[in-house]
């Protein structure tokens, strides 16, 4: 699949503000991100790195910058991968420390 039409639209970050199929960006400094029917991309204003997070990434991700509680995020989660809830939570803590390491979460 030739995702270049979207990209293309990323190239000048100051200027940012819509991409093909996407939604208004939305965020705070130094990352923001936009829904796109792939999942959820992520800019970082500062480095100019991108990174999109397919689903369910894009599901935890908008629940936890929605401020809702791991307690609330975990059944969710779970229900939509399959995986029991023990298995979620580790999912989750994981997904987060990667997010963490990457300078994704500030």
């Amino acid at each position: 699949m030739d995702h270049s039409n979207t990209d293309k639209n990323m190239t000048d970050m100051k200027e940012l503000t819509y991409t093909r199929h996407a939604s208004r960006v939305t965020g705070h400094s130094p990352i923001s991100w936009t829904v796109e029917y792939r999942g959820i991309r992520l800019i970082n204003r500062e480095t100019k790195k991108m990174l999109l997070l397919p689903y369910p990434e894009a599901a935890l991700w908008d629940m936890i910058t929605g401020n809702i509680q791991l307690e609330r995020i975990i059944p969710v989660i779970s229900a939509v991968t399959h995986m029991d809830k023990k298995d979620t939570e580790i999912w989750i803590k994981n997904t987060v420390s990667q997010w963490e390491e990457g300078n994704w979460l500030v």
